[in-house]
């Protein structure tokens, strides 16, 4: 690109996330932690000039002058795909709740509102080689949870996955997230799935247009599954699979976490099994008890019951004093959160009922 591309691209919020999508990868703790604190523009700016110490310039210098990011925007466009970033109105709001690292871009195809679809939304994931009966809990299941106005969200994988969304395309709609570009579905036989999922629902990536799958992106692509659902359900997992890193995502960000019991000679129960166990997960036999665990997620943080706090919220509740009050700026430096997101979480947390005071000083409410 031309050093005069940089200043247009600095030029905004909106611009800079775009341009950082483009060059970094997802979840990049560092650059995150300094777009919270310094905001994208002064970030991108940094990056690309070489101050940001353990980030070679070399890196991004290469992979921006490799990105037409004009040529990139126009072609989101003419393919009717949507980009988002936080503050958007269709812009999941569950996502603000994995803190500094939510995705600085998505984007999506798709018929649906993505905001509104997550309102009342389930993660539904579990293991690509499943067995038969894996396969007809997640179709069963995810149709009659769909009936009931849940959107199903999943990974557009097979097995599982493929299962959830297939069940839920019957009388609902899904969201399938991707962790390649939106329009390199992955896998590739699952393209008729990604236009099915696009008719009815919404394809969603952090990842740019033509972006390949890298091994990395499908566990920071949980993240952003885990985040945008009220709740998850693992259906079927093995020990060391791959949807347990959805369910870590899930507890980290206060959301519940359900699980399919199986038989105990199969080797696809025990990370099931394991969850409930270890009572990271609570056990459902059926679409009536997921239902339950959904609505009580949804009246706790709609009544601020506050038994479902998200990170966030957690973390401003335990920078404020046991007696006396906080200004905004005594929260921030406690906290290490940026002015925007404590300005966010402590008007929520008023909301909730949590905390009381003005935009002076702030509070525990005592009860």
């Amino acid at each position: 690109m031309k050093e005069t591309d940089i200043t247009h691209w600095c030029s905004d919020d909106r611009r800079a996330r775009f341009a950082l999508a483009h060059i970094c990868d997802p979840a990049d703790a560092l650059v995150d932690e300094l777009c919270a604190r310094q905001g994208a523009p002064a970030t991108l700016a940094r990056l690309l000039g070489g101050g940001i110490a353990n980030r070679d310039r070399e890196v991004y210098a290469l992979r921006w002058t490799r990105c037409d990011l004009s040529s990139e925007h126009d072609r989101a466009e003419e393919r009717g795909i949507r980009w988002l970033v936080r503050g958007d109105a269709e812009w999941p709001r569950g996502l603000d709740d994995v803190g500094v690292v939510a995705p600085h871009v998505l984007w999506v195809q798709g018929s649906a509102h993505l905001a509104r679809a997550c309102d009342l939304s389930l993660a539904m994931v579990g293991a690509r080689a499943c067995t038969h009966y894996g396969a007809d809990v997640a179709r069963a299941w995810a149709a009659e949870l769909a009936s009931s106005g849940v959107t199903i969200v999943s990974g557009g994988a097979f097995g599982i996955d493929a299962s959830a969304h297939r069940g839920a395309l019957a009388t609902g709609n899904s969201i399938l997230v991707t962790a390649a570009g939106i329009d390199s579905p992955y896998p590739r036989a699952h393209e008729g799935l990604f236009a099915s999922v696009a008719e009815r629902g919404c394809v969603v990536s952090e990842s740019p247009l033509g972006s390949s799958v890298r091994r990395a992106r499908f566990l920071t692509r949980n993240r952003v599954i885990a985040a945008m659902s009220r709740a998850t359900l693992i259906v079927e997992a093995a020990h060391r699979s791959g949807s347990l890193n959805t369910a870590r995502h899930a507890a980290e960000v206060g959301r519940q976490v359900l699980a399919v019991p199986g038989p105990v000679t199969s080797a696809l129960s025990h990370g099931c099994h394991g969850l409930v166990i270890d009572r990271r997960a609570e056990l459902v036999t059926g679409v009536r008890d997921v239902l339950s665990f959904l609505v009580d997620s949804v009246d706790a943080r709609q009544a601020s019951s506050g038994v479902h706090l998200s990170v966030p919220q957690r973390t401003l509740l335990d920078s404020l004093p046991e007696s006396g009050g906080a200004s905004v700026d005594d929260l921030i430096a406690a906290s290490g959160m940026a002015r925007h997101q404590v300005e966010r979480t402590i008007r929520e947390l008023a909301t909730m009922a949590r905390v009381l005071g003005t935009d002076a000083t702030w509070s525990r409410r005592t009860r």
